[in-house]
């Protein structure tokens, strides 16, 4: 695999990461209102938490994932200003 194939390669793996995390992240936020307007109308369910926790972790591991490619796309001389137009 040349160095452009894998480029683009780590580019897509890491524009699917972002998704996942803004998946992740949109997921926690939703989780944590309905829980905040359970609690305001009865009592609070803590099942409803239970998930919280676990978007939060698999946010943050993802957000490591694409920090480590990122630095793997910044070793291979790979910058955003060398790709005049990208579809993902």
């Amino acid at each position: 695999m040349s160095d452009s194939e894998l480029q683009h390669a780590l580019l897509r793996k890491l524009v699917r990461l972002q998704k996942l995390n803004l998946w992740l992240i949109s997921g926690a936020g939703i989780v944590w209102a309905l829980h905040f307007l359970q609690g305001m109308l009865y009592t609070p369910i803590l099942w409803l938490l239970l998930p919280f926790p676990l978007l939060i972790t698999a946010s943050v591991i993802c957000r490591r994932k694409c920090q480590r490619i990122k630095a793997r796309l910044n070793a291979l001389g790979f910058t955003p200003e060398k790709i005049v137009r990208w579809d993902a």
